[in-house]
């Protein structure tokens, strides 16, 4: 549920979100695991160019 959450959010609203309640460990999870899911999608499907952009 928090992943979907972190997903389909903006990242505007998840600092937002993070800056009123406090959630910081939160939202550095959240973009961390962002990050990492951009990057196993990228090797996966070979999109080496969106990788680098």
């Amino acid at each position: 549920d928090t992943l979907t959450h972190c997903h389909t959010d903006s990242g505007t609203h998840l600092l937002s979100d993070a800056l009123t309640h406090g959630h910081t460990d939160s939202l550095i999870h959240c973009l961390t695991d962002t990050l990492t899911h951009l990057l196993s999608d990228s090797l996966t499907h070979g999109h080496t160019d969106t990788l680098k952009h």
